[in-house]
């Protein structure tokens, strides 16, 4: 399994994820997020998948549920 930290997702995903947050309200302090791409010979279909956390929550994403932000949004907006 190899782990991708966030300042190494490409510069339009990381720059949404941002506006995301701001949206909601929440503190980019604090949060984590990293994707982690599973070896090839895995047994799953989705070969990654990206975390997110912050104190209190996480949240994983799979890389074949399309667009992760978004459904991060539709989360934060339920929470709020």
């Amino acid at each position: 399994m190899k782990q991708i930290p966030f300042l190494a997702f490409p510069s339009s995903e990381q720059e949404a994820l941002l506006r995301a947050l701001q949206r909601a309200g929440v503190p980019r302090r604090g949060v984590c997020v990293s994707r982690f791409e599973l070896a090839v010979q895995a047994a799953r279909k989705e070969r990654a998948f990206t975390t997110i956390s912050a104190p209190g929550w996480s949240r994983t994403y799979p890389e074949a549920a399309g667009d992760w932000i978004h459904s991060l949004e539709r989360e934060l907006a339920e929470a709020v």
